[in-house]
């Protein structure tokens, strides 16, 4: 059995059309080597995807899938690695959307469970 924390090997069934734009939309165009998108796609997505389970604004989420990349790719210029993160990220999103998300859904599933325990208890603490 593999942890559930590991981006999937294949990409999740997706209903939707195919194409920019799109659900199930085109590997980014500028990464030809399948080993090197992937490894470059797993430490963007799995750096964001943490970020984010933590609850950090989206700049900081992206700036941690950047470091990331620059750690594996240290040639890459920050405006290089940027563009990259992003389309990766966005990638991850289409593909992956379960596994990206899901530390995110489950933070805002807690914090939402506390705000009704609090209110009806008559007060409110945030969870991170």
């Amino acid at each position: 059995m593999t942890d559930p924390d590991d981006m999937p090997l294949e990409p999740e069934p997706h209903i939707g059309p195919v194409g920019t734009g799109g659900k199930g939309g085109p590997i980014p165009a500028r990464i030809h080597d399948a080993a090197k998108l992937r490894e470059e796609l797993r430490a963007a997505a799995t750096a964001y995807r943490q970020a984010c389970g933590e609850g950090l604004d989206e700049t900081t989420c992206v700036n941690r899938a950047i470091a990331a990349l620059q750690a594996i790719r240290p040639e890459l210029s920050r405006d290089a690695a940027m563009r990259l993160a992003v389309d990766l990220i966005g990638y991850a999103s289409r593909m992956y959307t379960k596994w990206l998300w899901r530390p995110s859904w489950e933070r805002l599933e807690r914090e939402r469970l506390a705000r009704d325990a609090a209110a009806s208890n008559g007060r409110y603490t945030p969870t991170r």
